[in-house]
């Protein structure tokens, strides 16, 4: 098991370790490469600046201000603690494919991008503890049966995702040891890094020497590693990127000029209802199953982008208002976020006979219960154009440990929807129309409150992964201009693509840790 320390309850203030790795954020790139590297006889240390139970970034004084509207993925879409924000997150496992590889926005890098997560697609799986490989394409084409056929030749391609299992959800399980496996990561939280110290590389570039970092009490450790990675979300990985071009505005690290710019994220809406007639053979159809305790869906790419379109990807979403479902999704929430359920007797009583069904259909039937006549509306995501006015910066107010806070300008603009609503029209173009068996979709007005683009939470763009001089990172992951700093963040993607960013965020945080093992094993 990982060596937990909570900084701010060492009786001495200050404390110093070396290691070979030393990780910051503990969310779901961080565990997964601190644990893998530990595996790996990486001597390793993993830092989060929250509890050991995860909690909003106010009750850490990490809190973004927003130069115009407030950006929701910083503020519900953050979670501060060992965990991160797989806390709170759905737990949705979905690839980049070579429909991200056509040439839009970057095309090297999504090669890139698409060629490491074919590659490494069946170890993260394995290692998350998934039986079956990467059957995202056979699965889905299995399940839909001959309807499948009839999406193929209209130009969509059906693909389905995965959910972890809710007690995996959390991915602090990876911390946890098993009988006869080798020690974990030492795990300090309550840990915020503060201080870079930057040493003179090799050809120019610069190193980092030791970190310092602070408890809100005072505390103070002191880490000198010969590699430092930083896994701390994209907005705050952002923000401690912008702190140390600060500190060493000789490196040329400040040379990235896209650092901080680009923030995109996956612009989401219905823009369809199923008919009413249809709308029970379309739960059959597409309802989420269960393969075990892992639960499948079905989402829809489309298998040609045009030169001027935009990477996106649709799937039904069913407006379950059964009281059973409202009841054991605070249970689950509950048990994901290590906390007591909010659950009034009430709530149990009136939801007790739907749970039933829930139970029911889930082990007799390997079925998400939907009651007869639920809603569906297929929702679209679309990823949002490059802009380089929406960019995260570092402010002149402090926080309580002292650091310039995050500034964050993001919009969904007048372009954007026109993107979106084009993208809606082709997607819908594109739907059967005649092919028994298929829901026949009645298309939403867009723009409206029912059906305005939102954001997905999905931040990506502002540390650009390429090999251009303009990119913060480069294809191998490490900071450009940096001897010993690397980045394992969505932010390193330089859209969102046609995919939720985590699942390929940890994939290439497998293969970044391959090449720190050659450098530091052997």
């Amino acid at each position: 098991m990982s060596d937990w320390i909570d900084l701010e309850a060492l009786d001495s203030r200050s404390t110093e370790v070396v290691r070979d790795v030393c990780v910051v954020g503990a969310g779901a790139a961080g565990i997964y490469a601190a644990t893998s590297l530990a595996e790996s006889g990486v001597s390793t240390v993993l830092l989060d600046a929250g509890p050991r139970r995860c909690v909003d970034g106010a009750a850490v004084g990490i809190e973004a201000i927003f130069d115009a509207a407030v950006y929701p993925a910083a503020t519900l879409g953050r979670s501060f603690g060992i965990g991160g924000t797989t806390s709170r997150w759905g737990g949705a496992l979905v690839p980049h494919s070579e429909t991200d590889a056509q040439p839009q926005d970057h095309p090297q890098t999504w090669r890139h991008v698409v060629a490491t997560v074919a590659e490494h697609s069946a170890s993260v799986l394995a290692r998350l503890g998934y039986p079956r490989g990467p059957d995202f394409d056979t699965f889905a084409t299995s399940e839909i049966g001959p309807l499948a056929s009839h999406l193929v030749r209209n130009g969509l391609r059906p693909h389905c995702w995965l959910h972890l299992p809710v007690r995996r959800k959390n991915l602090v399980w990876l911390l946890s040891k098993k009988p006869g496996a080798v020690a974990g990561p030492t795990t300090y939280c309550n840990a915020t890094a503060c201080s870079w110290r930057l040493a003179p590389g090799v050809d120019g570039s610069a190193r980092i020497a030791e970190l310092t970092a602070t408890g809100r009490n005072g505390n103070a450790l002191l880490i000198r590693a010969r590699h430092f990675l930083l896994a701390a979300g994209a907005i705050e990985s952002t923000r401690i990127l912008l702190e140390i071009s600060q500190s060493a505005a000789s490196t040329p690290l400040l040379g990235s000029a896209d650092l901080g710019h680009f923030l995109g994220d996956h612009l989401s809406a219905p823009i369809a209802d199923v008919a009413p007639p249809d709308r029970d053979a379309t739960s059959k159809v597409f309802g989420p199953r269960f393969c075990g305790p892992w639960m499948r869906g079905f989402r829809f790419l489309e298998s040609t982008v045009p030169a001027d379109g935009t990477r996106a990807f649709a799937h039904f979403i069913f407006d379950n208002a059964s009281p059973g479902f409202a009841l054991a999704k605070e249970v689950l929430a509950a048990m994901q976020s290590r906390r007591m359920p909010n659950v009034r007797g009430q709530a149990v009583a009136k939801g007790f006979v739907d749970a039933c069904r829930l139970v029911r259909d889930r082990y007799m039937h390997s079925r998400l219960y939907l009651p007869p006549g639920t809603p569906a509306h297929l929702q679209l995501d679309i990823e949002q154009r490059p802009n380089w006015g929406n960019c995260v910066r570092l402010d002149s107010q402090r926080d309580a440990l002292g650091r310039r806070r995050a500034a964050i300008n993001w919009s969904i603009t007048a372009s954007d929807e026109e993107v979106f609503a084009m993208t809606a029209r082709r997607l819908l173009g594109r739907w059967p129309t005649e092919s028994a068996g298929l829901p026949r979709l009645v298309p939403r007005t867009l723009g409206t409150t029912s059906s305005k683009p939102h954001d997905a939470y999905h931040p990506v763009g502002t540390c650009r992964m390429g090999g251009d001089s303009a990119a913060v990172v480069d294809l191998g992951g490490r900071i450009r201009g940096m001897e010993n700093l690397w980045l394992s963040s969505t932010a390193a993607l330089p859209t969102a693509g046609t995919a939720n960013p985590t699942f390929t965020t940890l994939c290439l945080a497998h293969e970044l840790c391959k090449t720190l093992q050659g450098t530091l094993v052997g």
